[in-house]
């Protein structure tokens, strides 16, 4: 019989065992010592297994202390916020996930908020009662240039080589040279108060100018023909019937996109003397305004105090909501770079960052196969370790995530099934129920340094954690193991807890979250203040469920139980107040036998036995799945995640490299049902072929 025969076998026999201790013991209660026990409540919220259909997810947020940030502008690498309680502020956003402040500008009198532009190294802003002209060459050191000070409300401001055009919202659109920033000189003033014109955004394409704005009440665009900035020539424009102001506008070849306050409209001007209204869509009522547009190819995206709305405008014929996010309210302005947009939430002090295209499909970057059967894996600063069963570890450069390079390993005879990093140090559990302590500063060239064997007769490692300067050895019968591992080279016992059977576990300060096949104790939480004297804290019963693995986030643990009916389900609990933890929900999943469960923010990852990586969303308790790996014959044994990438142990395929979120067309849409087909049948294959196996 093969291994990976057995290691299934091993998998059925388990979950059987553990099925009936909690068939037959549900009736059986012990009370704690500090605390009653918590009957958790088996009803499933929601269903999740099959994709949600979304096209937005957030794969990012930045929230330091940078104020209100409202409008913003990106060039290059680089995201420009103005906040008027802090400043003028620049971010590094050439790593999307991890934005970085490098600097923020700000002085005494001066009005950041309102519209802006950067061009060549020099910021205009449109200060509402003036015009404020920046040299930003060095930040932190701005200089400002200029300030015109004759505008009644400076409404927006946009740069185009050598001409700057500013609207004034009262009725003015002014043109400026800006041949020399430092000496802006005005080269015309078109006036539209005559026309009861109030201007509030535009677009200047080929020499012509589109204009949206405000007329007797009602949204407008006009269009003036400004091949002579001296003398602009009026073409058409085109007035809703309805009270609305017009607040954005933008152009594309012959179509206009234009928000009011209240709808997104779409008009033809293909002959701009007699603009046609192709599409309007009522979006915002009740005096909830829109806030901002972009257009992004063939996507439209709108803003509004309380959502962010996606519209597909690639058929002028059959324009069409694709997504509404509800997420975070309270948007102000947004942009757009590569596949990403950056929304400002002032009231929630925020930066939001959002993947534009689908992210529903991880894909693998590489698989590195070395021989044997990789059981877990650690990643610690593009380094991965992996335990290699009969190997011993594998040292892994994964820098270059799609050609990872062995540079070391150790092996000393014993099977290695499960392996952690701290520091300097790598922590490995062999079969044999020993703990090594590995010297890894050279990573090339591995030193043991010392050796923990457990004298429990029942010891049995399932798992290994670490904190501060004690290691916590999840011992199966033998329950758990604390161990000071302050002189690496002569690691000491400090105390152990035996009257549960424990084989996962998570850390939370001085507390031990903690997995058990008890059938009335399903979830642990141990108080380990005093390692000498573990003792029993809390705990949680989920009846006809048992937990198999764990993860923590913060103060959310997040279980992956089974039930006896082999349905499986993740239970989201708050563990905040270790002496009564609480279920906030509790999700069914129907992805095959997933065997690990990790969290990285709002995103849980699961390693499926026959599915491969399996991606979910918690959405406030409530989970959406996000996509799955294209290629699911792929065992998904154990994983992690590390600075945006999953490593997962796949058995003998080795370890798989995943980039989590990986920019998908709208045409996956289209090519989903043909995937679930290939999955469907895949998986058949699959199961006969092992079934033949065990034959």
């Amino acid at each position: 019989m093969g291994t990976r025969t057995k290691f299934l076998h091993t998998i059925c026999i388990l979950v059987l065992i553990v099925g009936t201790f909690t068939s037959f013991g549900s009736s059986y209660k012990m009370k704690l010592r500090e605390s009653e026990g918590y009957t958790a409540n088996a009803e499933f919220d929601n269903t999740i297994s099959e994709p949600s259909g979304k096209s937005l997810e957030m794969i990012g947020q930045f929230d330091e202390s940078i104020g209100m940030p409202y409008t913003m502008y990106i060039e290059g690498d680089f995201l420009y916020i103005a906040s008027p309680w802090i400043g003028f502020i620049k971010m590094d956003i050439s790593d999307s996930t991890r934005p970085n402040i490098l600097g923020i500008h700000g002085a005494e009198n001066e009005q950041y908020g309102g519209e802006f532009c950067i061009q060549d190294n020099i910021a205009y802003f449109a200060d509402f009662f003036y015009l404020r002209i920046l040299n930003i060459t060095d930040f932190n050191n701005a200089v400002e240039l200029e300030r015109i000070t004759d505008f009644s409300y400076c409404g927006n401001v946009k740069a185009y080589s050598n001409l700057l055009i500013v609207n004034d919202c009262v009725g003015y659109i002014r043109f400026y040279d800006i041949t020399n920033p430092a000496n802006l000189v005005l080269q015309n003033s078109l006036n539209l108060t005559h026309l009861e014109f109030k201007p509030y955004d535009f677009e200047y394409v080929d020499d012509i100018l589109y204009i949206i704005g405000n007329h007797e009440d009602n949204s407008t665009l006009v269009i003036y023909d400004v091949t002579n900035i001296n003398s602009p020539v009026y073409i058409g424009n085109y007035t809703t019937p309805y009270d609305s102001r017009g607040t954005k506008v933008k152009i594309d070849g012959s179509i206009a996109y234009v928000m009011t306050q209240y709808e997104f409209q779409v008009l033809n001007i293909t002959i701009p003397a007699s603009p046609s209204l192709i599409y309007s869509k009522t979006l915002s009522q009740n005096f909830i305004y829109l806030c901002d547009m972009i257009l992004v190819e063939e996507t439209v995206y709108i803003l509004n105090s309380s959502s962010l709305l996606t519209f597909d405008v690639s058929n002028s014929s059959d324009i069409h909501i694709i997504d509404e996010d509800i997420e975070h309210p309270y948007l102000q302005d947004f942009a757009f770079k590569d596949d990403y947009l950056y929304l400002s939430n002032p009231s929630y002090y925020e930066l939001a960052i959002y993947d534009t295209l689908t992210p529903n499909n991880p894909q693998k970057t590489a698989t590195f196969s070395f021989g044997g059967n990789c059981n877990d894996v650690c990643v610690d600063n593009k380094i991965a370790y992996l335990a290699n069963r009969t190997n011993g570890t594998r040292i892994i450069d994964v820098s270059d995530s799609k050609n990872p390079q062995l540079i070391g390993s150790y092996s000393d005879g014993d099977s290695i099934d499960f392996v952690q990093v701290s520091g300097s140090i790598l922590y490995a559990l062999s079969y044999q129920n020993c703990l090594k302590l590995i010297d890894i500063s050279n990573p090339s060239n591995p030193v043991l340094l010392g050796e923990y064997q457990s004298l429990l007769s029942r010891a049995e490692y399932c798992g290994i954690r670490i904190s501060k300067n004690k290691v916590f050895l999840e011992q199966g019968l033998a329950g758990l193991e604390i161990i000071d591992v302050t002189d690496s080279s002569n690691p000491i016992l400090l105390g152990n807890y035996t009257d549960h059977y424990i084989w996962n576990i998570e850390t939370m300060n001085d507390f031990v979250l903690a997995v058990t096949a008890d059938s009335t104790k399903d979830f642990l939480i141990l108080d380990a203040r005093d390692p000498t004297d573990i003792q029993l804290f809390s705990y949680l019963d989920f009846e006809e469920e048992f937990v198999t693995d764990i993860a923590l986030e913060g103060n959310r643990a997040y279980l992956l139980c089974s039930g006896i009916n082999r349905i499986d389900s993740i239970r989201i609990v708050n563990v905040a107040i270790p002496s009564s933890p609480k279920v906030l929900s509790s999700t069914r999943i129907d992805f095959g036998n997933v065997l690990d469960i990790e969290v990285s923010g709002d995103y849980l990852y699961l390693a499926s036995l026959h599915e491969g990586l399996i991606v979910l969303k918690d959405n406030f308790n409530w989970l959406s799945y996000v996509g799955q790996s294209s290629d699911t014959n792929i065992y998904g044994i154990n994983l992690v995640v590390e600075k945006g990438y999953i490593y997962m142990a796949s058995g003998w395929e080795g370890m798989t490299i995943f980039k989590a979120f990986t920019s998908m067309k709208l045409v996956l849409l289209i090519i989903v049902p043909i995937v679930i087909i290939v999955v469907l049948v895949i998986f058949v294959l699959t199961f006969r072929t092992i079934k033949k196996r065990r034959g």
